[in-house]
């Protein structure tokens, strides 16, 4: 990864919709530019980002944010949008998203940049696309959240033996036990609402997909001060 120079490093936060990223950033000191398709509160550009250039960016940013949509590779969505057993997209929506995770990745290798892809635990870890990249997977209620929702985050900045300075993970949720013949919980473990599929609890119950994407304040605040440490140890 490059070595970042400035004192005020930038990030360029992707898909920002509440900037739940964007917003504790700046707290900490990062220079932000966020990036959606829908007007919300805060945006700086709002442009399909499947046409988003360089040019169109106030700077080449040290740190990127991608919260890239999850519909086509979802375990409740996913056969909708994709064949199986290669997850070859079957809709128009699944072929331009794998259109714009490819031309995202190749930005991030070309700015040699630090980087964190985040998307719930399903399909976009099997895609060809995405194989190389290291991955850690999270529990949100191991950050302060009423919901599970294990999310896969893909980063260079991730803590090895190869990157001592790294994003360290906290440890995941074993929570509880299911009943085989009643399905019910037994030996519960974890404060988080049990939202099996099709609930109207954990992220499910959430109306619309700004309130599903809001990622914890413990979780942003993590990689984001680990992030720091790797700039300035760079």
């Amino acid at each position: 990864m490059k070595s970042i120079t400035n004192t005020k490093p930038k990030l360029l936060e992707l898909f920002a919709g509440s900037r739940s990223w964007g917003k504790i950033a700046e707290q900490l000191g990062y220079e932000v530019f966020s990036v959606d398709h829908k007007p919300f509160k805060g945006i700086d550009l709002v442009i399909d980002i499947e046409s988003l250039t360089e040019e169109m960016l106030p700077w080449i940013p040290d740190v990127v944010i991608d919260g890239r949509p999850c519909t086509t590779f979802s375990m409740a969505a996913g056969r909708t949008h994709r064949l199986k057993p290669n997850f070859e997209p079957k809709t128009p929506f699944a072929s331009k998203c794998d259109r714009m995770n490819i031309k995202l990745n190749d930005f991030y290798k070309k700015w040699d940049c630090i980087y964190y892809i985040e998307n719930p635990r399903a399909m976009l870890r099997k895609m060809p696309y995405m194989k190389g990249m290291n991955r850690a997977t999270v529990w949100y209620c191991k950050y302060g959240d009423i919901r599970a929702k294990p999310t896969d985050i893909f980063s260079n900045n991730i803590y090895d033996s190869f990157n001592l300075n790294g994003w360290k993970p906290r440890a995941i949720c074993r929570n509880f036990k299911y009943d085989k013949e009643t399905g019910e919980i037994i030996d519960k473990h974890c404060h988080h609402e049990s939202a099996r599929r099709g609930a109207k609890t954990g992220t499910q119950g959430l109306k619309g997909n700004y309130e599903r994407s809001k990622v914890p304040k413990e979780l942003c605040e993590d990689i984001l001060i680990q992030t720091l440490q790797s700039v300035n140890n760079n």
